[in-house]
């Protein structure tokens, strides 16, 4: 045993006066040594249990040290240590109670970060040939899944099915519940190792026909994100490869209505999708879908969701000019994780906004709180760190960067990092002077981004209008067959399109409350003399208003302006 207590040895000697014993031996400074300080809590002297096994093996029968540590097993699981006695029982080859109080309190051990710990008992089960239960299986098959053991959770769904084939254990009542979580951690893993959705709907379908009556799986938290910025980058994120809506919701909406609604997947199927909004430049409906993620991830204190969010809260704000509001938001985000990796993930946030803002200073500041080496060797700080070269006019380390994380983001499949990457090596070459060659590379980020509709990964890039600009001219001069036809020019007008319009939204933002009241009424077709009239103001008065409204909005006259009003 790893730990004495006066209880456990009354039971296990037969004795009242293991209490009195423990005392002296302590006083004595023989044998054991005190574990907890409050409570009498007591371990061997390593010597002397090593002593003590030998002698064991020597003095007793294999029954009669089985029944011992069954004795000593169920003396601990009686004491509520349940852990402890599922060890002992494990150890001592007592594996029918040993199975049995795991999957009592599945639920719970997973619950409270106990996975580790189950795939080992799980293993020694195994390996000593023990028929394991099909629900504790399925739940194993899950634990790996959920630790990033996707092939080793795909072998144990494989296995499972063949079992089936040879025993109809599917077909058992007594084992519909466990079918029903079979079907679910199917479909988790489909989708978290081939990025397979639709596969994944039709496990979930499969699922919801069975109308389940409460699954194990269900009561167990799962945090889909572990260390990623954004939800593009992880498997439920296909690695950035943008599913349409309707490939997407023809999953999701499983998790939106009925018995899945309350699950952890659930929000992130609202995270995923506001990301999606905003790299397409959809924001109608975005902010209902971050508030619904940011609810959820709040529910469940789940860090991997908040934190994309409130980046992608900031990503916002910061388009719309509101800096403050943009830095507060990480503010207030930093405040509600406690790990270490989440709030440096959240400072390399602040470093880039304050570049946006052309705010080197405050970005180096930033910049210089994030001291943890795992977190400098991210995609995420990389790029803004070559950003931040970039600025500082170190050009060639800034693309050095760039390239690191490009081939990693080759290798790895990740397909959003990679598009980003290219884009800013395309800036860099560019800045460089390398014009033929940061077109090459921009017309290579267009081909990868264009299926998937990429926008702002583009858009939210200084400097990428005038290199789009000179792209399409290039196209335009070009002679047949010059440059591939991968990459449509179509796809590049509706990039500046949009580009465009954001300058113009950002322009009409900038004009004061009495120049957004007479710009309203200029537009409507008001004359200099009707919009005094409406407006108590003289007409010199409203002459300097238009002046003043013409020069914000970067045009001449009152036919240029009107037409920044019209759709």
């Amino acid at each position: 045993m790893e730990q004495l207590t006066p209880d456990t040895c009354n039971v296990l000697t037969n004795q009242t006066n293991a209490q009195q014993i423990l005392l002296e031996l302590e006083k004595q400074g023989l044998f054991i040594s005190r574990v907890e300080t409050e409570e009498q809590v007591y371990r061997y002297h390593n010597l002397l249990r090593e002593t003590l096994r030998q002698e064991l093996n020597y003095r007793l029968s294999q029954i009669e040290i089985f029944n011992l540590y069954e004795k000593a097993a169920v003396a601990l699981y009686r004491n509520r240590n349940f852990l402890s006695a599922i060890e002992l029982a494990l150890s001592g080859g007592v594996f029918t109670y040993a199975e049995q109080w795991i999957h009592e309190h599945i639920v719970m051990f997973l619950s409270c970060g106990h996975s580790t710990s189950y795939i080992n008992w799980i293993n020694i089960l195994l390996t000593n040939g023990y028929e394991v239960h099909p629900e504790l299986m399925v739940m194993y098959a899950y634990t790996l899944a959920a630790l990033h053991n996707l092939d080793d959770a795909s072998q144990i769904l494989l296995e499972l099915e063949q079992k089936h084939e040879m025993n109809q254990w599917m077909d058992k009542a007594a084992y519909a519940s466990a079918v029903d979580d079979f079907l679910g951690v199917k479909a988790y893993v489909s989708v978290m190792k081939n990025g397979d959705l639709a596969k994944g709907a039709q496990y979930i379908r499969q699922r919801l026909e069975r109308k389940p009556i409460g699954s194990k799986w269900d009561a167990i938290f799962i945090q889909y994100n572990q260390k990623e910025h954004v939800l593009f980058r992880t498997n439920i994120g296909s690695k950035g490869k943008l599913l349409s809506d309707e490939q997407a919701m023809s999953f999701f909406a499983k998790f939106r209505t009925g018995e899945f609604k309350d699950l952890s997947m659930t929000g992130y199927s609202y995270g995923m999708r506001a990301e999606k909004l905003y790299e397409w430049n959809h924001f109608d409906e975005l902010s209902i879908e971050l508030e619904e993620a940011l609810s959820s991830g709040h529910r469940f204190r789940d860090a991997g969701l908040l934190v994309p969010m409130y980046i992608l809260k900031s990503k916002i704000a910061a388009l719309e000019n509101q800096h403050i509001v943009a830095q507060a938001v990480l503010d207030h985000a930093i405040e509600n994780v406690s790990e270490h990796h989440w709030m440096n993930t959240i400072r390399v946030m602040k470093v880039l906004l304050y570049l946006r803002e052309n705010n080197i200073d405050q970005a180096e500041q930033e910049l210089a709180k994030i001291k943890d080496n795992a977190d400098m060797n991210s995609p995420f700080y990389s790029l803004v760190k070559a950003r931040y070269l970039f600025m500082k006019g170190h050009l060639l380390e800034a693309q050095q960067l760039i390239i690191q994380v490009q081939l990693q983001a080759e290798q790895q499949g990740q397909l959003s990092t990679l598009i980003e990457a290219i884009i800013l090596s395309a800036l860099c070459l560019a800045e460089l002077g390398q014009t033929e060659e940061a077109l090459l590379a921009l017309h290579q980020a267009l081909k990868f981004a264009e299926p998937y509709n990429y926008t702002r990964t583009f858009l939210d890039e200084c400097n990428i209008c005038s290199l789009l600009g000179n792209y399409v001219d290039v196209r335009q001069k070009a002679s047949k067959g010059e440059w591939d036809e991968e990459v449509s020019i179509s796809y590049v007008y509706r990039l500046l399109e949009c580009a465009n319009k954001h300058e113009q939204v950002s322009a009409l933002e900038t004009l004061s409350a009495r120049e957004q009241e007479i710009f309203s009424l200029l537009s409507a077709g008001a004359s200099n003399k009707e919009i005094a009239e409406q407006l108590f103001l003289s007409e010199g008065t409203v002459r300097v208003y238009l002046s003043a409204i013409y020069s914000k909005l970067g045009v001449k006259n009152r036919a240029q302006a009107i037409l920044l009003k019209q759709p």
